[in-house]
């Protein structure tokens, strides 16, 4: 069987992380909880106001997969998610798309 090119990349990724902290997964995953933390919502709740955030997610995204978009919605106290029909890097056909939504969006939440 054929390894699809999304998990080679996502293996080549990981090596490269585990590599740059001597070899040790559990470094690796410790230095991306101390880098990613203050920026995790799920380490900050209710800092996040769910009326003004917006998460534009894929729904066939292998970078960041659905139960995980899922788990930051949740996080984020149930915020509006739109979902578009394309995978990870796909996403970029919809940028116009992308753009109208975000505008809309601060635009109702921000004021004009």
């Amino acid at each position: 069987r054929r390894e699809p090119a999304r998990e080679k990349g996502t293996e080549k990724m990981r090596a490269r992380e585990v590599e740059r902290n001597g070899g040790s997964l559990d470094r690796a995953v410790a230095r991306a909880r101390t880098i990613l933390g203050p920026v995790d919502p799920a380490s900050r709740p209710g800092l996040l106001d769910p009326a003004r955030t917006l998460l534009i997610n894929a729904k066939w995204d292998h970078v960041i997969p659905r139960a995980q978009a899922l788990a930051l919605r949740r996080a984020a106290g149930e915020p509006r998610q739109v979902w578009l029909a394309s995978g990870h890097n796909g996403t970029l056909l919809f940028s116009g798309r992308v753009g109208r939504l975000a505008l809309e969006h601060f635009t109702r939440t921000l004021g004009p």
